[in-house]
């Protein structure tokens, strides 16, 4: 083999290099270019659970996601409609209800638990003109709450009763001349009641703070 041919062989491997490179290159492109090409998708469309519909959409056409559906477990309570006080309330189907002949206030009362505990939730309601406990509106600190879009005070603490025997939350708005104050009071039994005093007032559980702000958003004026 001569000086010539010697010469030439480098440059041929490096051109077919070169021109597999190139190749190579322009495939990837192309392929690329075709993935990324927006898909015509059907026009089928899905029902969701809450009657709307949702299409295809994305480079597979998969149905876009429903929305969020949120269940109301308040669909199936019972309403309480107190004429006298002005408003409706709804609350669990296995409670009761009262009208305290003295006060004339609202009790709802649930059944009591295996271990005795249960849950009273009082719509107590008086009048700034004739005034009385907890009716005067310097009982209404910085509001921090609504109720049926009305600016109300929702308590901070958990107040524990002096015998200990409950635990109870509050809520007082005005409305009308009137003062209305909704109470969450869970009665617990103990064994030690002779150590009342030293037992923190302690929080609702999650079942009750969840029945708690669910019958406050159920109060509506008439």
């Amino acid at each position: 083999m001569n000086k010539y041919h010697k010469g030439f062989v480098p440059i041929l491997i490096a051109l077919i290099v070169l021109i597999l490179a190139g190749v190579g290159g322009i495939s990837y492109y192309l392929i690329n270019k075709q993935s990324t090409k927006k898909v015509a998708c059907t026009t089928e469309a899905k029902i969701c659970p809450d009657g709307s519909s949702v299409g295809r959409t994305g480079l597979n056409c998969e149905f876009t996601a429903c929305p969020e559906v949120r269940v109301d477990e308040t669909v199936n309570w019972k309403t309480y409609k107190y004429e006298g006080y002005g408003f409706e309330i709804k609350y669990p189907q296995a409670w009761t209800s009262n009208i305290d002949k003295t006060s004339g206030s609202l009790c709802l009362t649930s059944p009591k638990k295996n271990d005795g505990s249960f849950v009273n939730f009082w719509v107590t309601r008086c009048s700034l003109s004739e005034g009385g406990l907890g009716c005067s509106p310097t009982t209404l600190p910085v509001l921090n709450t609504t109720v049926d879009g009305v600016k109300a005070y929702k308590d901070e603490d958990y107040v524990r009763n002096p015998d200990g025997s409950s635990t109870q939350q509050s809520i007082s708005f005005e409305k009308n001349g009137y003062i209305y104050i909704l109470t969450f009071q869970v009665f617990k039994k103990y064994d030690l009641p002779n150590e009342y005093e030293d037992i923190k007032p302690a929080v609702f559980t999650s079942e009750e703070k969840n029945i708690w702000d669910k019958m406050v958003s159920t109060f509506k004026f008439l």
